[in-house]
């Protein structure tokens, strides 16, 4: 039951979130604007974090990818070209 209660709230945060654009051009509350200014390094810790985890611990793949996201962002790289860079290391290291 409260697996369901779960899935049932993150259903309806997503579909919350998709709705706010749908709903059109309306300019969102100021609260709601301080905090999607934090939703994309939120984002990015949450990927980082589960780059580190691994399989229960700390991997040698997910700190080459946080070293090449790092790098990309020293140079004043945008944050999907860091998460991408970061995802596609992650991804060729174990081959």
């Amino acid at each position: 039951m409260r697996d369901m209660a779960i899935m049932a709230l993150v259903g309806g945060g997503t579909l919350a979130m998709r709705s706010v654009f749908i709903v059109g051009s309306a300019s969102l509350p100021p609260f709601l604007e301080r905090v999607m200014r934090h939703a994309k390094p939120a984002i990015l810790a949450a990927l980082v974090g589960g780059f580190l985890a691994g399989d229960g611990g700390v991997s040698f793949e997910g700190i080459a990818a946080l070293s090449v996201a790092a790098m990309i962002a020293i140079r004043g790289g945008g944050l999907l070209t860091m998460i991408g860079a970061g995802i596609a290391t992650a991804m060729l290291l174990p081959l």
